[in-house]
C-alpha cells in the first residue's frame, strides 16, 4: 500500500513538472514568433529610413540588434546582412525565420497526448511545415527540450 502511495505522489510530481516544462517551452515559442515579427518590421523601417543613403537608422539597428539577441538565446540562430540593410535570420542550418520583410513562424504541437513528446515545425508560405524538433542544439529551448524528455 505505502509503495502504491509513493508511486502515485512520484507520477503526479512528475505529471506537473513536465506540464510546467511544456508552458515555458510554449511560451518560448510564443517569443520566438514574437521576435521574429520584430526583426522584418525593423528590416523594413530601416530600408525606409537609410533608403536614400544619407542617413543611418541606428537605433532601429539597435533594437533589431537586440532582438536578434535575444533570438539567440532561445534558439541557435545565424544572421546576415544582405546590401539593402536587411537581416535575415536562420535557425539551426537551414530553416529561415526572417527573411527580408518576410517572416516565418515556429509552431508547437504535443505527440501522443497531453504528456507526449513536444513537436517544434517551422511553418513556412502555404502552410509548409517542417519538423525542427532536432535542430535546436543551443539556446534555451535546447536545453528545456532535452529536459523534458529526460522527465519522461
Amino acid at each position: 500500500m505505502y509503495w502504491h502511495a509513493a508511486f502515485v505522489t512520484c507520477t503526479l510530481n512528475l505529471t506537473g513538472c513536465v506540464k510546467k516544462l511544456t508552458a515555458v517551452f510554449n511560451a518560448n515559442i510564443n517569443k520566438v514568433n514574437e521576435l521574429g515579427q520584430k526583426v522584418p518590421e525593423l528590416n523594413r523601417q530601416i530600408n525606409l529610413y537609410e533608403g536614400g543613403g544619407q542617413r543611418n537608422a541606428n537605433d532601429m539597428r539597435d533594437a533589431r540588434n537586440q532582438a536578434i539577441e535575444e533570438l539567440s538565446d532561445l534558439v541557435d540562430i545565424n544572421s546576415f546582412e544582405d546590401p539593402n540593410g536587411r537581416t535575415t535570420v536562420i535557425i539551426g542550418r537551414d530553416w529561415t525565420l526572417v527573411e527580408g520583410n518576410n517572416r516565418y513562424q515556429l509552431e508547437g504541437t504535443m505527440k501522443g497526448g497531453e504528456l507526449g513528446m513536444l513537436r517544434v515545425d517551422g511553418v513556412s508560405t502555404n502552410d509548409n511545415r517542417r519538423d525542427l524538433t532536432r535542430t535546436f542544439r543551443e539556446g534555451e529551448m535546447s536545453e528545456m527540450l532535452r529536459m523534458r524528455m529526460k522527465q519522461l
